[in-house]
């Protein structure tokens, strides 16, 4: 516990330059920059990305998600719990609205492709796009908080030994809390 605090305020220490306060102007990351991001865990999964600036007001990124849960086995007396692993790829695009405030709303749009398996028997293969509005918050030049919401329209199809059958849907969708890291 103390070493995971101590590793915290460093990364924050070293993250943070002397004099910079949480509100004051900030700009985006200068064009060209690259940049790193991470999601926390919620729901049994998270994402880690690479992103770049391609100009200085739009950012491009692909991200990596990885999601393991447990799935509800249905009745009492079924024999085993089942698992489910999922693992998606989700490249996007962020068209900032401003360049010198702390909080930078953007445009996004997104495309999606997952691979989910439940136990042995199921897999389910889902393809997919979006476009919502989000904010990127900037405490630094350097770093950020980011989220959007929005909606989403996508294809998956469920093979198992029982069923098979071929979904599209519609839908809302909203991130994952996003921090980002730039250089």
């Amino acid at each position: 516990m103390i070493i995971r605090c101590a590793v915290a305020v460093t990364i924050a220490a070293l993250c943070v330059p002397r004099g910079v306060v949480a509100q004051s102007d900030s700009t985006l990351p200068s064009a060209g920059s690259y940049g790193v991001s991470f999601s926390i865990p919620e729901g049994g999964g998270s994402s880690f990305g690479v992103r770049k600036m391609i100009s200085p007001t739009s950012n491009a990124g692909v991200n990596v998600q990885f999601g393991f849960r447990w799935v509800d086995p249905g009745p009492v007396n079924a024999p085993d719990d089942k698992t489910r692993l999922t693992l998606g790829l989700s490249p996007d695009v962020r068209l900032y609205r401003g360049q010198t405030r702390p909080v930078v709303p953007f445009v996004e749009v997104s495309a999606q492709a997952s691979y989910s398996e439940i136990g042995t028997e199921a897999k389910i293969y889902g393809v997919g796009a979006g476009a919502g509005l989000g904010v990127e918050w900037f405490p630094t030049v350097r770093v950020s908080v980011s989220g959007s919401v929005g909606l989403n329209a996508g294809y998956s199809s469920l093979n198992s030994p029982d069923d098979e059958r071929t979904i599209f849907s519609v839908g809302t969708a909203r991130s994952n809390l996003m921090f980002n890291l730039y250089f």
